[in-house]
């Protein structure tokens, strides 16, 4: 008889799908890193916005006079610059929130929340901006065109700023929307919940 008895190998133990953590989803780090770019672009656009709209009438007294903007004066220069300031600091806000979101953390809902329904306040505020000063808008077009000795129909020119004060209060809204409505679906609020709970 053989002095070493052969034993068959044992089995390798089964692995244990069950004791396995979920794969976790992707939505947080796309949805973040878009607010990122978003809020950092916001913060270049809206801060040199804020610096060109308080330096205009310097900006109008240099330039030739057949080449200088259009001036913006009085109330509508301050709810101008209110409006660029405001959406420069909403734009803060987003890169915050953003990042948050790219991590998991649970106070970042909130923050693009926040963000998502100021950003909707101001987008209608300065759409009514728009509107209300929008003769005096067109006015100021004409002249400038006429200087340049441009031929515009005063039609074409209502139409135009019309369209664009529309079309540019959509395109603001695209995000905040996606973004209160995304966390309002169910699942989501699931994942967000499971956020607050401590991990052991």
């Amino acid at each position: 008889m053989n002095q070493y008895q052969q034993f068959p190998p044992s089995p390798e133990p089964p692995l244990m799908y069950d004791s396995l953590p979920p794969p976790q989803s992707s939505w947080p780090k796309v949805i973040g890193i878009i607010s990122i770019i978003l809020g950092s672009m916001g913060l270049m656009c809206y801060g040199c916005n804020s610096l060109a709209t308080l330096a205009q009438p310097w900006l109008a007294d240099i330039a030739p006079p057949g080449q200088r903007p259009v001036a913006v004066q009085g109330m509508q220069l301050v709810m101008s610059v209110i409006v660029a300031c405001g959406t420069f600091l909403l734009s803060i806000l987003l890169v915050i929130g953003g990042g948050g979101l790219t991590t998991r953390k649970y106070w970042s809902v909130g923050a693009l929340k926040w963000w998502a329904i100021l950003r909707i306040v101001l987008a209608f505020v300065s759409s009514i901006i728009g509107f209300v000063y929008i003769e005096k808008t067109i006015r100021d077009l004409n002249d400038q065109f006429a200087q340049q000795s441009i031929t515009m129909p005063p039609t074409f020119t209502n139409s135009l700023m019309i369209m664009s004060i529309i079309l540019g209060f959509l395109i603001t809204l695209i995000w905040p929307v996606f973004l209160l409505i995304w966390f309002a679906r169910s699942s989501v609020r699931r994942e967000i919940e499971s956020w607050a709970v401590p991990m052991r």
